[in-house]
Order: structure tokens, then sequence, then C-alpha cells
């Protein structure tokens, strides 16, 4: 896989699509590496494991509200660029925008 490597995790249903995603990234030059989770257990063990570099969150998911993403990841003291994803974004520029602030 070609491009800038970003290990992904994609806070989603599992009965939405993903593949907009990835492709939006590849299209961008990256190559993701997309971890999903769908609810609250699953995204605290992923936040657990960590490795990640940025987080996406559709809001669409049941339960799993910004605060809530927010409030877990300060909980494991993590301090990752969190995207929440939108009709019509432009999602890698958003990505790029949130890597780059948390850089600096």
């Amino acid at each position: 896989m070609d491009g800038e490597l970003l290990r992904v995790l994609l806070i989603q249903s599992w009965v939405v699509q993903g593949a907009d995603v990835r492709d939006a990234l590849r299209a961008a030059g990256f190559a993701p590496q997309i971890y999903r989770v769908d609810f609250e257990s699953a995204l605290v063990a992923a936040l657990q494991r960590g490795g990640h570099h940025v987080v996406l969150l559709d809001p669409r998911s049941a339960g799993m509200t910004r605060p809530t993403v927010e409030t877990l990841m300060l909980e494991h003291t993590l301090q990752l660029p969190l995207v929440v994803l939108a009709p019509g974004q432009d999602l890698a520029r958003e990505v790029r925008v949130a890597l780059s602030a948390l850089r600096n």
C-alpha cells in the first residue's frame, strides 16, 4: 500500500458502508489502516490498545456522541485528533488539519 501510513480508529456502525472513508483517505495520499468499533466497550478496548493516529466519529453511531468519545479519550490520557464525519466534508483536508494541529 503506497502513501503515508495513517492508523484510523473509526467509530461507525457496522451496517454503514465504510469504503467511503477509506477511499477518501487513499485519494488524498494516505495508506489508511482502519480499526472499526461501534459500541463503547469496543472503543475502550481500542483506546487501551493504542497506536492510532486519528479518531473518526460517525455521529449516526448509536450512543457514541462526541462528548462520550472525548471523555473516554481523556480517561485514557490520549491526545488524538477527533474528526466528526459529515456529509459533503473534505475528510482528507480535515484529517490533515487535525494532524497538523496536534504536531504543532
